[in-house]
């Protein structure tokens, strides 16, 4: 493998990212960071961790949507790229998963238990194999 020389570049994000602008720049820092050969075998438990969470943020975000809760999800998946060390290619699909989440069910008074759905949807049994199947699929 050819030894990296020259400018190291630095790059950040503004504080409250949201989390589509996340991963866009994630994307573009594809293209000028070394290739990270992470299966998701080999990721560290932390990075497992973070991986949930963004699942949780990303499923908030959706069911919430133009709400000071999204917004609050959305700094929270921001963070959490930034902290990461995914592949960029990552995000994307971990948002579209959240997606996926079980439709929320309802109190008695008819209202939607959408926070509830999420934290399900994350706490389920096997969520923790998807999501390392999920992510060994996009680092291959």
């Amino acid at each position: 493998m050819p030894r990296r020389t020259g400018l190291v570049m630095k790059m950040s994000l503004p504080k409250h990212t949201p989390p589509l602008a996340c991963a866009a720049f994630a994307s573009m820092l594809m293209f000028v960071s070394p290739p990270q050969a992470h299966a998701a075998e080999s990721l560290p438990a932390s990075d497992l961790g973070l991986a949930r969470d963004y699942v949780f943020a990303a499923c908030v975000i959706y069911r919430y949507p133009g709400s000071p809760l999204a917004s609050e999800a959305e700094a929270w998946a921001g963070g959490l790229v930034e902290r990461g060390h995914l592949a960029a290619e990552a995000y994307p699909a971990l948002t579209q998963w959240a997606h996926t989440a079980p439709e929320p069910g309802t109190t008695r008074n008819g209202l939607a238990m959408r926070l509830q759905s999420c934290l399900d949807f994350v706490n389920a049994r096997g969520f923790d194999d998807r999501l390392k199947s999920l992510l060994r699929h996009i680092t291959k």
